[in-house]
């Protein structure tokens, strides 16, 4: 039972039409929140003269940050104290997190209050944690801060022990900075890629071929911008002959296989015959991905996973995406007739 400061001993009883004596009993309800229904033991007060159920404002705040929390758990959505923490590791106030990210003062404050961030504000906040993507942040909105928070704020970002070591590797730095990809969330492109060894698995299939997990790749990330107008993973491909690939691929396997996400071998059966072959390794990633990002690439692989790597070649040769662009130049996601 939760604990409540009334401020009345009584509440107004519509059906005694007068003010009442109430006790408060915990009961289940189901909420349609966002289209997900979602199902909280709640706090009611009931009227001890004739048992009908009263407004109580405190109670009526309490379960709606009960609802939400248990929705942002579900969907993977960042949490209040979450924000906090990293508020107080940078050491900033709300109203410097909020423009450091480029978002409002007033959208952190609910956020810490316990309203619920849309699923790319969330991402981007979560991003936060990472003191490198704070500091390129930092340094994008530096004209919107005073001389004397920028330099305060830059030098607790540096005193953070070992952060170049710890959250981003030497090659993860390279790439960013030989390639497109500058939206890049490594993080999340890891659980892409875990989930997709884990659908893939389901299917009987124990190991990839390189070809074909580009291609998957591809698909994952090209379709899912097609169904909801934006980037999974903010991965960049290019068009090679046989269809679309990530920017410098051979780069980011090696990424892949550092993070310990997979394992690479590389077979030469034959003369003049070599292949590359991609075993998953550490499968248990799950911060960024929500069940809806989940089943979205459980349903892509489910669908396309069987295929071998010359049937999803001729799939990917009639993407206009692939089309519409010439060998070695960058794909956008955006399909122009």
């Amino acid at each position: 039972m939760i604990k409540i400061d009334k401020r009345s001993e009584q509440l107004y009883c519509d059906n005694c039409d007068s003010l009442v004596g109430y006790e408060i009993i915990e009961k289940k309800e189901v909420y349609n929140l966002r289209g997900d229904l979602i199902e909280i033991n709640s706090y009611v007060a009931k009227c001890k003269t004739c048992n009908s159920e009263l407004f109580e404002p405190y109670l009526e705040n309490e379960n709606l940050k009960q609802l939400y929390r248990k929705y942002a758990k579900k969907h993977n959505l960042i949490l209040p104290e979450d924000i906090k923490s990293m508020r107080e590791k940078y050491d900033v106030s709300q109203t410097l997190f909020a423009i450091i990210l480029g978002i409002g003062e007033a959208t952190i404050e609910r956020y810490e209050s316990g309203s619920l961030p849309s699923k790319s504000i969330s991402n981007l906040i979560k991003s936060a944690e990472n003191p490198l993507f704070f500091s390129r942040m930092l340094e994008n909105n530096k004209s919107k801060l005073t001389k004397t928070d920028y330099e305060r704020i830059k030098k607790n970002i540096e005193e953070i022990k070992d952060f170049n070591v710890n959250y981003l590797s030497t090659l993860e730095q390279v790439y960013l900075q030989t390639t497109n990809s500058k939206d890049l969330n490594f993080q999340k492109l890891y659980e892409v890629v875990a989930e997709l060894f884990n659908a893939i698995k389901k299917l009987g299939i124990n190991f990839l071929y390189k070809t074909k997990f580009v291609k998957l790749l591809w698909l994952i990330e090209s379709s899912y911008y097609d169904t909801f107008g934006e980037k999974l993973t903010g991965l960049d491909f290019a068009h090679l002959p046989y269809g679309p690939v990530p920017e410098r691929h051979y780069i980011l396997l090696e990424i892949m296989k550092e993070a310990k996400i997979i394992n690479i071998e590389e077979v030469n059966d034959e003369p003049d015959k070599a292949y590359t072959i991609l075993y998953p390794k550490d499968l248990s990633y799950a911060k960024f991905l929500d069940v809806s990002e989940q089943d979205f690439i459980k349903q892509i692989v489910g669908k396309y996973g069987s295929l071998n790597a010359k049937e999803l070649t001729e799939l990917t040769h009639n993407d206009l995406r692939w089309i519409n662009t010439k060998d070695g130049e960058l794909i956008s996601l955006e399909i122009k007739e």
